[in-house]
């Protein structure tokens, strides 16, 4: 997924995407969890009351977060690669498996050893991982082969191009349509909005359409957007308790808003967000290109059944609740440390890749 000699700044925007994807896994996998009925509390303890918290408006932006990131990483591959005359999709395809097949492994040995320390485990890693656990990648790889069909069937003009993400917008975005081809499969609008959002980065990339947009205009964009958001999710907490006070329920727990890539909230902060970080004036940086190389690896390492049961030993919303500084310290050291750990085995991984590499010259 990385290309040689890019300019770092999109190699920061690179790793900022994969920080909003493991904060999104964090919310959604380990707080809300530990908010759901006798995990860790039950009525009327923590936040299992009828009451609305400010502090959980963070929650709420914790499950929109990995949306967004889902869409840079898409923009991203759509404004390096859409506008290649040849897009080698096997390489990528092959490349992205290997990581998969040694991330397997490595999860698999790596369990049975920590097995014999951590008795408490209900899940293990297998086998089936390689198969099972990890969604975007199919995703991943259906939207890059479907863009390219339409790149290389229609030799398209500005106007063409315009006309084309328009209806991929529709098409995955409003709710009747949407309603029509969920009828078929949920996943039809997830992956129409992927295609929206690869070709927008080639677009972006062939005619700059908001070079006339100051970053102080795009700023207070995101500040408005973040500000509504806020009030959004206040409004669907209060309209919640509300209903239970007049159904009269015994009890009480926490819910909020499903936020989806076709969102037009994500849709927009994405494309600000992604502006933002192409202006920004990053020359070829080492650290920041070297740390980017193991983003893939360090979606593949957070983002299984095994790592959230490990990741469920820390009582996260027990620190939001009752100390926030801890809560955050213990949230950037959960993030740290899954980045050092991608980036040892990345370098394991680069070493196999290589060694088997010169074994073949042999």
């Amino acid at each position: 997924m990385i290309t040689k000699d890019r300019e770092s700044n999109f190699e920061l925007l690179r790793i900022f995407a994969m920080i909003l994807i493991i904060i999104h896994h964090i919310t959604v996998h380990v707080l809300y969890k530990q908010m759901q009925p006798g995990y860790l509390y039950g009525p009327g303890e923590l936040f299992n009351n009828l009451a609305y918290y400010k502090k959980l408006t963070f929650v709420d932006f914790g499950f929109q977060v990995g949306k967004i990131g889902n869409a840079l990483f898409l923009l991203l591959s759509g404004y390096f690669l859409c506008n290649k005359k040849e897009i080698n999709i096997s390489k990528t395809i092959k490349k992205l498996l290997s990581q998969v097949l040694f991330i397997t492994l490595a999860l698999v040995i790596f369990g049975l050893v920590l097995q014999f320390f951590i008795r408490d485990i209900p899940t293990l890693p297998t086998l089936q991982f390689y198969n099972d656990e990890w969604w975007f990648i199919g995703y991943y790889i259906i939207v890059i082969i479907a863009s390219s069909i339409i790149l290389k069937k229609y030799k398209l003009s500005k106007k063409q191009y315009e006309t084309i993400l328009f209806i991929l917008l529709v098409l995955s975005s409003l709710h009747f349509i949407r309603m029509t081809k969920d009828l078929l499969s949920s996943n039809i609008s997830i992956c129409i909005i992927g295609v929206f959002y690869y070709l927008l980065g080639g677009y972006i990339k062939k005619y700059n359409p908001f070079k006339n947009i100051s970053n102080t205009k795009l700023f207070i964009s995101l500040l408005v957007i973040f500000g509504l958001s806020a009030l959004s999710y206040r409004n669907f907490a209060l309209a919640n308790i509300n209903a239970s006070i007049l159904n009269k329920t015994t009890t009480y727990y926490q819910k909020f808003i499903t936020y989806n890539e076709y969102n037009i909230t994500i849709i927009i902060t994405a494309i600000i967000i992604f502006e933002l970080f192409k202006r920004l004036k990053i020359k070829n940086n080492k650290i920041i290109n070297n740390i980017s190389k193991v983003t893939f690896m360090t979606y593949l390492i957070h983002d299984n059944t095994w790592s959230r049961t490990l990741m469920n030993k820390v009582n996260l919303i027990y620190y939001l609740h009752n100390n926030t500084l801890q809560f955050v310290i213990r949230c950037f050291a959960l993030i740290l440390s899954i980045f050092i750990a991608s980036f040892i085995l990345y370098k394991i991984y680069e070493f196999i890749i290589n060694f088997t590499k010169k074994s073949q010259k042999i």
